[in-house]
């Protein structure tokens, strides 16, 4: 798999390793409930109480991986949305000083001084 941003060739230890760890272990509840879900269906035609014990644990662990991964995209989310916030207009102002810049009414006048002399 190739890593689109720094164009070089991903190994499967990489891959897992930028995983979150939430993700990690919902994968794993995953695997375990799907696991379960073989005896359940299989004790349903032997002994019904079995059964309802491996359809619990079942479902559970279907539940808690679901729970698990919503938690981690929520969380992926309130990031996403803290890092899209808007700039105040003193710290646009400042980007502006940085590069040379001027904004919206500052940039007006210049443009009309700019016409004026040509």
């Amino acid at each position: 798999m190739k890593n689109k941003k720094a164009g070089k060739d991903l190994s499967t230890k990489e891959i897992v390793k930028s995983i979150p760890a939430l993700t990690k272990i919902a994968g794993i509840f995953f695997i375990i409930g799907k696991i379960h879900f073989i005896p359940a269906a299989a004790f349903a035609l032997i002994n019904i109480n079995t059964a309802w014990i491996f359809a619990g644990i079942y479902i559970f662990c279907i539940v808690t991986a679901i729970s698990l991964t919503l938690i981690d995209i929520a969380r992926f989310n309130k990031k996403d949305r803290e890092s899209d916030k808007v700039p105040s207009v003193d710290q646009l102002r400042k980007w502006a000083e940085q590069h040379n810049l001027t904004l919206g009414v500052e940039n007006e006048q210049h443009v009309e001084r700019q016409r004026s002399f040509g």
